[in-house]
């Protein structure tokens, strides 16, 4: 089969190998987009069983893949704890690093890549592959393109959020609140590597114009919210990639997930908002659930037995993760700079139970998402 794939992310990357371990004579094409050497982002999370279903995927990934484990889970607000879960099971990854790997995999496959290279006018190459797989994140061409045929609907959230990092292990996954000159912010973090943090800071659309953060370059940004976070980054200056800007949350859903020999998967098909951290394995899950249905049946049955299997999974995290975001965007919104008991009842009864049965919800959503390989 000669199979065309767009975007070396995770998704496309995990399908094209997966693909090829089952088939060798498979002709595999990846186009990117981007450079071949450019840094892809900071750090990613896997819960442990998924991580260990990874490896069992995929067990030349041992040897070379680095992790850190993240074993509690914390919230805060101003410095206090509201609660915390001790007994998480999850790793920290390096996102660079594991989309390096997959590459060596691909490359070592025999998988053909094209960097620098931009997919357009995809539907006048649609004859010359037997299957085209858009793994474009959600900025995705092939989406664009066809974006009736797909029932494509792409909007955003309400807040403003940017993705940074700091040199330091900051120990657990946390969230706080902090409240700056009666302005509420949020920070996530995790560690990746023994000396690196993933930063997620979210405010509302008002009080990122109010601080003028976006007029501020991003290196007085990075000044900014250090100081506004030195507690929760130990005094330590954040970090940014060139291309690092503050975002609205891109939601993305389809209708229809393929068209003839046509297919989405990953954040071109599918967004879910990092607060429950599920992206990059719906991303991983995608591509390994599509090239099993590849093995068993003809390209248009399988297809179609991918959309059956896996949308209902794919919608059930989407809807949890969506109803996260609301509730972020609903807490910036009740913010009363004089009432922080308020505030402090609001995230208890949001968080308490969420957070006790965390390390389940992860394990029932993953296990749903790998019942039918």
């Amino acid at each position: 089969m000669k199979i065309l794939v767009i975007g070396a992310g995770p998704a496309g990357l995990m399908f094209s190998y997966m693909v090829k371990l089952l088939d060798h004579h498979h002709k595999v094409t990846i186009l990117e987009r981007g450079d071949e050497k450019a840094k892809k982002g900071w750090g990613i999370t896997l819960p442990q069983h998924a991580f260990d279903l990874l490896l069992e995927w995929c067990p030349k990934f041992r040897p070379f893949l680095p992790k850190v484990a993240i074993s509690s889970y914390h919230v805060n607000l101003n410095d206090r704890n509201i609660c915390t879960v001790s007994n998480l099971k999850m790793y920290g990854i390096s996102r660079n690093k594991f989309l390096r790997h997959l590459k060596k995999l691909c490359l070592s496959s025999g998988v053909v890549f094209h960097f620098n290279k931009e997919a357009r006018d995809i539907n006048s190459i649609q004859d010359k592959y037997d299957l085209i797989v858009g793994a474009d994140g959600v900025h995705s061409t092939l989406r664009s393109e066809n974006s009736a045929l797909f029932g494509a609907k792409t909007g955003f959230g309400k807040n403003k959020f940017i993705w940074l990092a700091v040199n330091k292990n900051l120990k657990g996954l946390k969230l706080s609140f902090r409240e700056y000159n009666a302005q509420l912010f949020i920070i996530w973090s995790y560690p990746y590597s023994a000396k690196m943090s993933t930063v997620i800071i979210e405010c509302s659309e008002k009080v990122w114009k109010n601080l003028k953060l976006n007029k501020h370059s991003l290196p007085e940004n990075c000044k900014i919210l250090s100081r506004i976070f030195k507690n929760e980054l130990n005094g330590h200056l954040l970090r940014y990639l060139p291309k690092t800007q503050w975002q609205s949350f891109p939601v993305v859903t389809n209708q229809h997930w393929f068209y003839k020999n046509m297919v989405l998967i990953g954040d071109a098909l599918h967004t879910a908002h990092f607060s429950v951290g599920q992206g990059t394995h719906l991303a991983v899950v995608d591509a390994i659930q599509l090239a099993l249905a590849l093995q068993k049946k003809l390209v248009k049955a399988a297809l179609q037995e991918f959309e059956r299997t896996r949308k209902p999974q794919v919608l059930e995290i989407q809807n949890l993760s969506f109803a996260g975001m609301s509730w972020f965007e609903k807490i910036f919104e009740k913010f009363d700079s004089t009432n922080e008991m308020k505030l402090l009842e609001e995230i208890k009864k949001q968080f308490t139970q969420r957070l006790i049965n965390f390390n389940n919800n992860q394990k029932t959503l993953f296990s749903k998402q790998v019942e039918n390989l």
